[in-house]
Parts: structure tokens; sequence; C-alpha cells
């Protein structure tokens, strides 16, 4: 077969748009050898769907998924991966580990490379024409990959390491140690997961942008793109903690954004369970008075807590009965001592700050405190009745999102 017919058959291939798998079968054909893509991390995208293969290196990466830490050494070692990285021009190359040689070259989106392809010498020779027909390849693949937007994440070396552990598909510390050292990162000892959505669908900002730009402020920032959602590590060092969710205030202010927080965790082998309480971060913000763009797990833990023991309906039987009394108080009289006392509350029983929340004087928050405890005939120095009334609170707050049409404390006690 010409050169120039087997160029056209891997073009007709994008031209049809069947697929990357298409493309590397068509590649596997007019090649008349296997080959696999693979993402910056090292990590198998497509491959050529036949098994006799008698090279070490594909046997033990199609088995895996991804290519072994002592493969990716000697590659190293050898200085092809920064060849095959820093130019379009194919790489041809052998190794100790195998009698078979390896041409490889890489998929580049503009600036961006998105992956590489690598096509083993197992059933024929090398031929001339090859290095042509791959960088074709290479060319072709990156059009059909960019059709898909989340490939603009697929230069992020780590991306699909990230997307693995959120979805826990990586279990053993060895596959970790691997992933990890093939995609060239190190994680902080101690760290958070933030996740960032759009607080607005008219926001009319990019996510791509919006980690562009933390990324600009915050160097060094381990951060990815994934459907709807900003995902970044926040490294906790003694510091550092303070200084990076700080940064993360200022880089988001001008936005319309909603930011949850994890709590801090220190094996990266559990991402997942720490990403979800991003996420419930931002869910559980509306009941944490006053809402802000930026929702901690810490704060909001219990509701988390309290929304998956019972329906709201069945929590209510928990409440303290003061706290329906004073309801109906202020059903009555048209006051507001439920909010006076949650304030009080929430601004940890601290009367300056909560006169601040409420926007009135610290003078007049004494004197509404003081009045609820004469019509409940209770002591807000008692730690125990302090805490029941702020999980009551806490479930009230819960009720709103099954009854958000009335106002959180509007309750009988029936």
């Amino acid at each position: 077969m010409d050169i120039e017919v087997k160029k056209m058959r891997i073009l007709n291939a994008l031209i049809e748009r069947a697929g990357a798998q298409e493309l590397v079968d068509v590649g596997t054909e007019v090649l008349q050898n296997p080959l696999f893509v693979s993402d910056p991390g090292i990590k198998i995208i497509t491959r050529s769907n036949r098994e006799d293969v008698d090279d070490v290196l594909w046997t033990e990466t199609m088995k895996k998924g991804y290519a072994d830490k002592k493969y990716v050494q000697e590659v190293r070692r050898q200085g092809d991966m920064a060849k095959i990285y820093n130019s379009d021009a194919p790489v041809l190359s052998q190794y100790s580990f195998s009698a078979n040689r390896y041409l490889a070259a890489r998929i580049r989106d503009k600036s961006n490379v998105i992956g590489h392809i690598v096509v083993i010498e197992a059933w024929r020779p090398f031929q001339a024409g090859d290095e042509y027909l791959l960088a074709t390849l290479c060319k072709a693949m990156a059009l059909e990959l960019i059709r898909d937007p989340q490939s603009m994440m697929q230069a992020v070396r780590y991306f699909s390491l990230f997307c693995d552990l959120l979805d826990q598909k990586i279990q053993t510390a060895e596959e970790l140690r691997e992933r990890t050292f093939s995609a060239d990162i190190a994680f902080p000892e101690n760290m958070s997961v933030a996740v960032i959505r759009q607080a607005s669908e008219h926001t009319g900002i990019s996510q791509y942008y919006v980690r562009q730009a933390l990324d600009a402020a915050i160097p060094g920032l381990l951060s990815i793109v994934r459907g709807e959602e900003v995902i970044l590590l926040c490294g906790q060092g003694k510091d550092a903690g303070k200084s990076v969710l700080q940064k993360l205030r200022e880089a988001t202010a001008a936005y319309n954004l909603k930011i949850g927080v994890s709590r801090n965790f220190s094996d990266i082998i559990r991402l997942a369970r720490y990403y979800s309480q991003a996420q419930e971060s931002i869910r559980l913000a509306q009941y944490r008075p006053p809402a802000a763009n930026i929702s901690f797990y810490n704060d909001v833990y219990v509701y988390h807590l309290l929304s998956a023991l019972a329906p709201a309906k069945r929590l209510l039987d928990f409440c303290d009965p003061l706290l329906l009394k004073l309801a109906a108080y202020d059903r009555e009289f048209q006051t507001e001592y439920m909010l006076d006392i949650e304030s009080y509350l929430n601004s940890g029983r601290r009367i300056k700050q909560a006169a601040e929340a409420r926007h009135i004087h610290k003078n007049t928050m004494y004197y509404r405190l003081t009045r609820i405890g004469e019509l409940l005939e209770l002591d807000l120095a008692d730690e125990e009745k302090c805490f029941a009334l702020q999980l009551s609170f806490m479930i009230l707050r819960l009720q709103t999102e099954q009854d958000a049409d009335q106002p959180f404390w509007n309750i009988s006690q029936n």
C-alpha cells in the first residue's frame, strides 16, 4: 500500500468521526504493528485490539492500564521522555527490558501535550515512512481527542490519576506509588480538598478560566476541571494552609462562585471521601447563616449527620420544646428572638459578635437575650442547654429544605 494511501486512510477515519479506537485500528493496520495511546500520566487511553503481541512492556502495561514504574524510569533515564514531549518528531528507541524497538511521538493541541502514541516493532521491522505515518496519526488523534471538552485536561499530567482516585479505582499503595511516579507528582503531607462551582447558570465564566486564574494566583496548586467543578488540593502545612485558603478567597472574590472545603487529611488514596465532604459543604452552606461563598465541612458536618439520620420531618421530634415555645412567641408578637438567640449561639455566645451579625447595638442584644431567658426560664450559661438549642436550630434549618416557602422558625409544637 502506497504511503499516501495509508495517510488517506488515517485522515478518512478522522473525517468519519468514528472515534479514537477506529483511529488506533486503522493506525495498527497501516503501520502493521501494535500501538497504544497514553496520557501524560502514562495511563492507557486506548490500544490495538490484538493480543498476539510478544512484548513485556505491552503485556504488563495492558494488564495494569498504566506503565510500570521500572519501565518509566528507564525511559526517563535514557532521556527519551523529554525528547518525545519536546518535539513533534517521532523518537526511535530500544531498552534493556525488551528485544523490540519502540517508535513514539507526542499528541499535541497547540502548545499543550495531551498524550503520546507508542508503536512496538513486534510484527514486522519498522520501514521508511513509518515515522511520517505516526506523525500523521498523532495529529489526527489530537483532533479526535479535543472534540471532547474535557480533553483540555489531558494536558495535565495528573488528571487521570486524580480521576481514578475520585472514582476509587486505585485501591493499593503500590499502585498509587507507581501512578504518582509516572505522573511525576508529589502530594502534600497534609491537605484538604476544595470544590468550586458556579453559583448561577448565568455567571458567564468558564471553569477552565477559573482554574487558570487560580493557577496564576497560587503557584504549584494541584487542580483539575471535571464536569462543572474545579477540584483542587490545598496544602495544609504549618502556615501554608491559611495562606492558600486566603489566596483562594482573594482569587475568587470577583466571581459568583460557591466553594466547599473538606477537612484536612494526609492519605491521598482517600481523596474520594474528602471530595464528598467538599461537595456536602456547598450543599449545606445554606443552613449556616450568614451564607458565605466559602463553606468549610467542619462548620456544617452536624447538618450532614442530621440529614443522613432521618427525614427533616422526623428530626423535628428532637427539637428542644423551649425553641418551639420561642417560635410561637415570635409568631404572636412579631419579634425575632429566634434569630437573635441563633446568632448568639453561632457566635460562640459572644454578645458583640452576635449584635454585629444582627446589625443591632450590643446593649440591644443584651436586652433581648435577657428577655429570652425570662420568657423561657432559661440560663444561657448552661452549656448543655445551649448545645441542645443549637442542635435544634440545625434541625430547623434542614427543615426549610422541604418547607422553603416559610421562615425556618415558622413551626408549631404539634
